[in-house]
């Protein structure tokens, strides 16, 4: 069995930064959304994100003090940017079926729109010489592959190369998770995860998530990114099997 479209549903990039943001006022969140409005015309804001600590495993407390984490959308949601006092984030979700082309533009283009929107946004809250140092990088992706409701767990070890086929349990409230150092300062996290129900079929989550260390602040983003991006990609050929990965 081959899984024939792209399982990608979602690519989240985040740029950290510091000295963080001051507070906005109403009026001044106003001026830096006005540009974004014609292309992401839906605002909200949400919950905060919590600290991005380079080391896997280590748990920073997040600050209570904070203002919510701004949201300007796309018409379909497809696109978001998100920011808030430290960080910025660029986000493309999938928003067709899984029996069409996942419309998934391709990393590299993503990348491009992500530095031009936190670029602009840059612009708009800071002045040109009190621009924070970029300090840390993010990617997350997330992909879906379908299985058998009712199948073994030989279905997931078809997936999955760190699976046994020996393994013959029912796929249900399952959980590996684990993270491998990146070469200079970071890590990357696996997880996968399920079932999960996707477009009322049941799938299983892969989540693979590098953090990293920005090089030369945001002159370097696109090699850091790109860096993490190549971490990733290699992780997923040796994770799964050829015949579930895209064609």
């Amino acid at each position: 069995m081959t899984q024939e479209k792209a399982p990608i549903t979602q690519l989240g990039m985040t740029v950290q930064f510091n000295p963080p943001l001051l507070p906005l006022n109403p009026i001044d969140l106003a001026d830096a959304y006005a540009p974004f409005r014609p292309a992401f015309p839906i605002f909200e804001q949400v919950a905060r994100a919590g600290p991005m600590p380079l080391e896997a495993g280590v748990f920073e407390l997040m600050s209570p003090f904070g203002h919510p984490r701004n949201v300007f959308f796309s018409p379909d949601r497809a696109l978001a940017i998100f920011f808030q006092e430290d960080r910025f984030t660029y986000l493309w979700n999938r928003t067709n079926g899984f029996d069409e082309a996942s419309g998934y533009p391709g990393f590299s283009e993503c990348l491009k729109s992500a530095i031009e929107h936190w670029d602009n946004l840059a612009r708009m809250l800071f002045k040109p010489d009190e621009r924070p140092e970029a300090l840390v990088g993010e990617i997350l992706y997330q992909d879906n592959f379908y299985i058998d409701a009712n199948a073994d767990e030989g279905n997931l070890a078809d997936i999955y190369t760190v699976l046994s086929d020996n393994v013959k349990i029912k796929p249900a409230n399952y959980n590996f998770q684990w993270t491998e150092p990146l070469p200079e300062a970071g890590f990357l996290l696996t997880q996968i995860q399920g079932p999960v129900i996707a477009n009322e079929r049941t799938a299983s989550l892969l989540q693979t998530t590098a953090r990293f260390r920005v090089s030369d602040s945001w002159d370097g983003l696109e090699k850091s990114f790109n860096a993490g991006h190549d971490a990733i990609a290699d992780s997923f050929t040796r994770l799964i099997h050829p015949a579930f990965r895209p064609i």
